[in-house]
């Protein structure tokens, strides 16, 4: 395209290296200057720098290799590793660590932020070192980048992608909010319980009793999990070992096998999901899933747990998990929520066996005390978790969704494979003249 062009980095931008003060000198240390390091980039959600972890002082910069660049300085981590980047909102400096480029008037930092986020792996080749690999300040000033010509086009492109971002950045504050309120939830209704009102119960204004479990609303119950049961010798069943499963058993296609790395976030994750033949599952009938069946992992990270729903009606369960299956007069749903709370959690430290790798048994899992409210409250308590989880994976589907799209638009606009339409262009142009 006519109105691109290609140039090295140094045409556009003065590189700048970076320094550490004298640590043993508490006078150039804890000032008002941002000093950022490859740690502090990799920390970003966005793509401007507001603080570093650390700061230096007027001194610290002036006694030092470190030096001071303006704002809308783009920052390069060079080492350990190459390629976390990000933008200055305000004068700072850098250790050696990183690189900062200082670009001229006509070009926009923020374009040129997205344009090496896509030429990372590049730089990531051009790093050499014996341990660890660094791109030196020559090698980064003679890397080649094609862009357009126009900064108006470079800000358009730039203020696309930065869209996106804005709403990758909205939906992960709201996931993190609906996170604490669960988190504040849980706490409160698998303790405390809802009463007839839907209020959440206080000893203030409601009557607790003493169980092995603490003290709990006295319409509740305390029972191990085998008494939960109606059938009690398959109450918590242990998936097939290896002995059971060969490579000659395995397909592109068949009956799932879920392992721990399938169990995520108290979801199930289809990917790498591995699948058995549809005659090996036969032989394996008794380790198969009914829906309702709660899924808990009990070797290495202990306590991952899974609500079996019934698209899951069939699947098997390997040797890494457990089922646990009870009969119909609890709802499975509160108590996947409370296997997954943090007491059980803290219980299951002190429970677990083996020296190389933590692990439960089904004995362990069998015997475990769990609380039982009456199945109404219960399902309600259930309902209430279940709605948030639901609105976070709706968030969750929206990140996933725009990160896609972001992806695509990387590689349509900072290629020039598509071109910013013109109204785009006299759009920015125009807002900058105002």
């Amino acid at each position: 395209m006519n109105d691109w062009e290609i140039k090295s980095l140094d045409q556009v931008s003065e590189i700048v290296g970076g320094g550490t003060p004298d640590t043993n000198n508490p006078k150039l240390w804890d000032g008002t200057f941002n000093w950022i390091t490859p740690n502090d980039l990799n920390k970003l959600k966005t793509p401007y720098i507001y603080d570093s972890e650390r700061k230096i002082t007027k001194e610290g910069l002036t006694n030092s290799s470190a030096k001071s660049c303006p704002s809308n300085t783009l920052v390069l981590s060079t080492r350990a590793p190459i390629g976390y980047l990000g933008i200055t909102t305000s004068e700072a400096s850098t250790n050696q660590g990183c690189k900062s480029i200082v670009f001229k008037n006509q070009h926009d930092p923020l374009f040129f932020y997205y344009l090496l986020s896509l030429s990372v792996p590049s730089l990531i080749n051009l790093g050499t070192g014996t341990t660890f690999a660094e791109l030196s300040k020559k090698d980064l000033e003679s890397f080649t980048l094609r862009f357009p010509k126009d900064k108006f086009e470079q800000t358009s492109i730039a203020k696309i992608l930065s869209t996106v971002d804005t709403t990758i950045e909205q939906t992960e504050k709201l996931i993190a909010k609906y996170l604490r309120i669960k988190s504040g939830l849980m706490q409160d209704l698998l303790t405390k319980g809802i009463d007839e009102q839907g209020n959440i119960r206080s000893e203030k204004t409601h009557k607790f009793k003493n169980s092995p479990l603490g003290r709990i609303p006295v319409e509740w119950e305390v029972k191990r999990i085998i008494d939960l049961a109606k059938d009690k010798k398959n109450a918590v069943q242990t998936g097939p070992f290896g002995a059971q499963l060969h490579s000659s058993d395995y397909v592109e296609s068949g009956i799932p096998l879920l392992l721990i790395r399938n169990l995520v976030d108290g979801k199930i994750n289809l990917s790498n999901l591995p699948f058995v033949t549809f005659e090996k599952a036969k032989s394996l009938e008794r380790y198969r899933l009914a829906e309702g069946d709660i899924i808990f992992s009990r070797v290495g990270d202990v306590g991952r747990v899974v609500l079996a729903t019934n698209h899951h009606i069939g699947w098997l369960i390997s040797g890494q998990l457990l089922r646990v299956r009870l009969s119909g007069n609890i709802s499975n749903g509160f108590l996947s929520y409370f296997l997954n709370s943090r007491r059980i959690k803290e219980y299951l430290k002190m429970e677990m066996l083996g020296s190389t790798r933590d692990s439960i048994n089904t004995s362990i899992l069998e015997n475990m005390f769990v609380l039982v409210p009456p199945q109404n409250e219960s399902d309600k308590i259930y309902s209430s978790l279940s709605k948030i989880d639901e609105t976070i994976k709706e968030a969750s589907e929206v990140i996933n969704k725009n990160q896609k799209l972001k992806s695509g638009l990387m590689q349509d606009l900072l290629t020039g494979k598509v071109k910013v339409p013109n109204r785009l262009i006299e759009e920015t142009n125009s807002n900058k003249e105002n």
